[in-house]
């Protein structure tokens, strides 16, 4: 009877004077989506529809006569819900609860009480909306929004959204020298260089009409120091079908610039120094293809030489050498130097000095890289050197101070030169394998202390050599060796014959003067030196002036002198009557 009740207290007849039919009532509460239940004025439960039942899970048998708080999640909700009615005559809200198997469901409740005629309450009654689905699928959209919020506000990059005109709508966090508040509102255009301008709007038309990523860089306004470069990629917003905002991605990519610009300046300087240098710079590929060269060759265009192999390039027997310096680097990276000969201009073959290195990413070598300078000028100085050489009695070995001996010019004449082996088999020898240690050692300090001290050095040495005792000149001079090091050139001549001559001149030297000195006490009464009666001994022999002067070690001016004393003293007409009457008088 309670919904009866309900109706009959819910206001008086109809203003058409009809009267309520309470089936119509019931009816009308039964077949109600609301779920809907009513109370007496203390709150016990008489009457629940069947969409009570339907959302809250418990049947209108076991519910009714129960307190309607029973039902309730908390007491606060109840003191809530009941203080408001009994305050406002209604309440109004969300309330989430459980059915009895454990199932969550929240609804939106309206509760109003009844009154009757008399304006006395009578009834209380609470319809309820089941508004669990639109409950889920808020808390997800906010779940959403604060994940995507939350990745937004916390991006590295500047995230922003703004319309057609550029005009800028949101910000994720403050821009360098600005507050949100002061960077929304204004456009694009505030805050980038005028230079740019034409980019931008041309970003935001083809966002506009649809255009899904469209990229553009730009600088801020402020001096060469504050100025920052910036990357944007834009990308279209849309309510239905059509584009409302464009969204800006904006990253600060000055540092990146900065070190392109300055990556930009180094190539250019390290290009420039390439293509300028005297040697010509190639790259090579692990099959010897030229994959770059610097400049052109003589008689050779750039496009005519790279793409083709190395090989085409050198005489045939040069070839292996070039496969087994590039088998060397791409095997393991170390620099390899060789010469070769090539056929640059008809019919004139060149020589090369080649360095080749190997270009490395991370643990491969990706490419190798050669340093080739033309020497053919110093191959011919080399050849007349070596012309010249074969034409002089010296002997020119280069050695360092170690001994290695690293080049051998020797006279086509004497290959046989010392008793030593031909040129070709002195080099890459040590002098200790020719010679006694301690002479060895006595040869070598020549050569360092010109290696140490950097000038010029003489020496004569009595050597043990293959051939025998002899005596050698050497003079020795300091070369610098392409690595760094330092060598002597050291020029050799044999002077044994030469210090027999002198030995031989030093034994009659000393003979002329001991008769000298027997002849002096002889030739007293003409008053004769020392040195007169020498010459007159040297005269008496048949010498001229020259030989006589060189014999004694004087100046033929002071042998004259002394021939002319001679000739004056004994009376005689010349040197010969004075050298005859000295021989008859027992003089000499």
């Amino acid at each position: 009877m309670a919904i009866e009740n309900a109706a009959a207290a819910g206001g008086g007849p109809p203003e058409d004077g009809s009267e309520q039919d309470p089936r119509v009532f019931r009816a009308a509460v039964e077949n109600s989506f609301g779920a809907v239940l009513i109370t007496d004025t203390v709150g016990l439960i008489e009457y629940v529809n069947p969409s009570f039942e339907e959302l809250t899970g418990y049947r209108g048998c076991d519910v009714i006569g129960l307190h309607a708080s029973a039902l309730s999640t908390g007491d606060d909700l109840d003191q809530t819900i009941w203080g408001s009615v009994t305050a406002d005559g209604h309440w109004q809200g969300e309330i989430r609860n459980k059915r009895p198997d454990g199932k969550a469901y929240c609804v939106l409740t309206s509760v109003r009480p009844l009154r009757s005629e008399e304006g006395e309450i009578t009834h209380y009654i609470s319809v309820s909306i089941d508004i669990s689905e639109r409950v889920r699928v808020d808390e997800e959209l906010a779940e959403r929004e604060a994940f995507w919020r939350a990745l937004v506000e916390n991006a590295p990059d500047q995230i922003l959204a703004v319309d057609k005109d550029g005009v800028i709508k949101s910000l994720n966090w403050t821009v360098r020298g600005a507050t949100v508040d002061e960077a929304v509102g204004p456009t694009l255009f505030d805050f980038v260089r005028e230079e740019y301008h034409d980019a931008w709007r041309e970003a935001l038309a083809k966002v506009f009409a649809g255009e899904r990523r469209v990229e553009v860089e730009a600088t801020t306004i402020g001096g060469s120091e504050d100025s920052q470069w910036y990357a944007n990629m834009l990308g279209p917003v849309y309510a239905g079908d059509t584009v409302v905002a464009a969204v800006v991605s904006s990253r600060n990519v000055t540092a990146r610039k900065k070190a392109e610009e300055e990556l930009a300046e180094r190539e250019a300087y390290w290009r420039a120094l390439v293509e300028n240098a005297p040697d010509h710079i190639l790259t090579v590929d692990k099959d010897g293809v030229i994959t770059s060269l610097n400049r052109s060759v003589a008689g050779i265009a750039v496009e005519d030489v790279v793409g083709h192999t190395v090989y085409d390039f050198v005489r045939e027997e040069y070839e292996d050498v070039w496969r087994e310096a590039v088998a060397e680097v791409f095997g393991g990276g170390q620099s390899v130097e060789f010469e070769v000969r090539t056929f640059d201009v008809p019919e004139e073959t060149q020589s090369y000095a080649i360095r080749l290195s190997g270009v490395c990413e991370g643990d491969n070598v990706v490419a190798g890289i050669a340093s080739i300078r033309n020497i053919t000028p110093l191959k011919e100085a080399e050849e007349r050197m070596r012309a010249i050489a074969s034409a002089v009695a010296d002997i020119v070995i280069v050695v360092d101070e170690d001994g290695l001996i690293l080049e051998v010019l020797a006279p086509t004449k004497r290959e046989e030169f010392l008793g030593l082996p031909p040129p070709d088999d002195l080099r890459g020898r040590h002098v200790q394998e020719f010679l006694p240690h301690d002479q060895a050692e006595r040869a070598l300090e020549l050569v360092r202390q010109t290696v140490s001290s950097g000038r010029p050095g003489h020496g004569k040495l009595l050597l043990d050599m293959p051939q025998g005792p002899t005596w050698l000149s050497a003079r020795s001079a300091p070369l610098s060796l392409g690595d760094g090091r330092i060598a002597a050139v050291v020029h050799i001549l044999d002077i044994s014959e030469q210090k027999r001559l002198e030995e031989e001149l030093q034994r009659l030297r000393e003979e002329t003067e001991a008769e000298a000195e027997e002849a002096v006490k002889r030739a007293s009464e003409y008053g004769l030196t020392f040195r007169e009666v020498t010459v007159l001994s040297l005269i008496a022999r048949g010498k001229s002036d020259k030989e006589i002067a060189f014999l004694l070690g004087l100046s033929p001016f002071t042998v004259n002198k002394h021939s002319a004393n001679l000739v004056r003293k004994l009376d005689a007409r010349s040197r010969s009557q004075a050298a005859a009457l000295a021989v008859r008088e027992g003089i000499i």
